[in-house]
């Protein structure tokens, strides 16, 4: 859970603040994280005074952790940060992650809730920065659930203070989507291309949120705006705009955004977080060409008055 700042404050932690919360990395690269991940530099943060923070992240020699007692394997993949295997310990969990095939495994133990996270990297690996980030975004995803705020996998537009989410697999146009509204209509700015975060804020407003995670395209923007809408993409030989309601508009957000099925707490708090949103907010369905007339359609039926 969120814990006091200064109950383990280091001078050379360094802290940031995505999305209203604030999370804490503590490396070897210390003042220099600008440099090595400037993605981060927007949402850097200093606490002046003692507040609460999301996690801290901190980072030990390579090997740390090698003999550390698995209770259980959970689960192995491979996507866009590479090959990952997740575990469980009698603490928490043990993520082992390898950037590229061939080079070094890193290794990362947590809590039960992600409010402190240990990583073992190996800095000789040339893609030690990618892991530190991925490891960082990794972390985020699960203990920010339990503040009303989830990473979803989308690219997100502004205009006129409202934020347009769209949605759906990898290759289906999401990024295309979002140029096209850039180029088409007026006054429209990227917010995010991959990781924006959602968040049912204090006042109980919903807000979408720009990151330190937006893949391949640089758009790295502590803004924020109300959440308008999400939208389904699917590329059709038309462009035909209608809405998703009940579950199927719940299973699209879900489907959008990672989540730990092996801790109940955490995964039943995104199922209810994701609800309450698909409730509220309209959930579209965009079957499109990628053209000027998806774009405009899609704007006008969620503006329609």
């Amino acid at each position: 859970m969120y814990t006091d700042i200064f109950s383990d404050h280091r001078t050379d932690t360094v802290w940031f603040r995505v999305a209203g919360l604030i999370f804490g990395v503590n490396t070897s690269l210390g003042q220099n994280f600008d440099v090595y991940l400037p993605a981060y530099k927007p949402f850097r943060y200093n606490p002046l005074s003692p507040e609460k923070r999301l996690f801290v992240l901190e980072t030990v020699p390579t090997g740390s952790f090698d003999n550390i007692k698995i209770e259980k394997f959970l689960n192995e993949g491979k996507n866009d940060v590479g090959k990952w295997r997740l575990y469980q310990t009698a603490q928490g969990f043990c993520l082992d992650l390898q950037y590229v095939e061939g080079a070094p495994w890193h290794r990362m133990v947590t809590d039960p809730f992600f409010t402190r996270l240990t990583l073992a990297i190996d800095w000789s690996d040339k893609y030690a920065i990618d892991v530190l980030n991925s490891f960082t975004m990794f972390g985020f995803a699960q203990a920010a659930v339990q503040y009303n705020t989830a990473l979803i996998h989308a690219s997100v537009t502004m205009k006129a203070g409202e934020g347009y989410l769209f949605l759906g697999t990898s290759g289906t146009g999401k990024s295309t989507h979002s140029q096209l509204w850039l180029t088409h209509l007026d006054n429209t700015e990227l917010l995010n291309d991959d990781n924006p975060a959602i968040r049912i804020c204090p006042d109980n407003e919903i807000r979408v949120f720009g990151t330190p995670w937006s893949g391949k395209t640089p758009c790295y923007k502590n803004k924020q705006a109300h959440l308008k809408a999400f939208v389904q993409l699917k590329q059709a030989p038309h462009n035909r705009f209608s809405y998703l309601k009940g579950i199927q508009a719940y299973l699209v957000l879900l489907a959008g955004c990672s989540s730990l099925k092996w801790n109940t707490t955490l995964y039943n708090r995104l199922g209810s977080l994701l609800e309450q949103m698909a409730n509220r907010v309209p959930v579209g369905f965009l079957e499109c060409r990628p053209d000027k007339e998806a774009a405009i359609l899609c704007y006008n039926e969620l503006n329609k008055k």
